[in-house]
C-alpha cells in the first residue's frame, strides 16, 4: 500500500508554508488538517530540497518578504525595528544624560542596563531565523569589532567618571560580570 501523494495545490501550500519558516511539523499537521493527508516528515524533506520545486520556493519567499512590513505586531521585523527605535531613543538619553549627582548616576547605570537588555533581546530575536532576516541591520551591526570595543570601553569610561573613579571588582574587559573568584 503506497502512501498518497500531494496533488500539486496541496504541494504549492507546503512549499509556501516552507518559504515562509514555519516547521515541517506544522505543515505536516497543516496537511493532514486541511486535505486529511498523512505525510511523513521525511517525504515533506524531500519535496523542500527537490531541485525542481526550488524555483517556487524561492517565489514563495521573495513575495514573503517584500510584504514583510504590512504585517501585524507579530511579525519580526517589525519587532526588531522597535527595538531599533528604541535603542537609539536610550542612546540618545544616556548621550544627554549628565552625572552630576547620585540621582543622575543611577539614571546613567539604569539607562545602560536597559539598553544592554534591548540589544541582548535583538540579538535572540535575530537569531530564531537569521535565514529570514540576513539583510536587517541594527544600529551597531555595521559597525567593525573594533569600533563596538571602542564604544564599550567608551560607555564604560563614561560610567566609571560619572563613579568616581571607579567600580571595585569588576573588570574592566568583563562586560560588567565580576570575576568568580572575588
Amino acid at each position: 500500500m503506497s502512501l498518497p501523494k500531494l496533488n500539486n495545490d496541496q504541494r504549492m501550500l507546503a512549499l509556501r508554508m516552507h518559504a515562509e519558516g514555519y516547521a515541517t511539523g506544522i505543515i505536516q499537521k497543516e496537511i493532514k488538517e486541511k486535505f486529511d493527508i498523512s505525510i511523513n516528515i521525511t517525504a515533506l524533506l524531500d519535496t523542500f530540497k527537490a531541485i525542481k520545486w526550488q524555483p517556487f520556493v524561492k517565489n514563495f519567499k521573495e513575495e514573503y518578504l517584500s510584504k514583510v512590513k504590512s504585517v501585524p505586531i507579530a511579525n519580526k521585523r517589525i519587532r526588531i525595528d522597535d527595538l531599533d527605535r528604541e535603542r537609539m531613543r536610550i542612546n540618545r538619553l544616556i548621550e544627554s544624560c549628565p552625572t552630576a549627582t547620585k540621582a543622575d548616576k543611577a539614571t546613567y547605570v539604569t539607562l545602560v542596563g536597559e539598553l544592554r537588555r534591548l540589544i541582548v533581546e535583538a540579538r535572540e530575536e535575530m537569531e530564531k531565523k537569521p535565514h529570514l532576516f540576513q539583510n536587517v541591520v541594527i544600529g551597531m551591526g555595521d559597525m567593525s569589532d573594533e569600533g563596538l570595543h571602542k564604544r564599550k570601553q567608551d560607555l564604560i569610561a563614561k560610567l566609571r567618571r560619572a563613579d568616581g573613579g571607579g567600580t571595585p571588582g569588576i573588570d574592566a574587559d568583563s562586560g560588567g560580570v565580576e570575576p568568580e573568584d572575588t
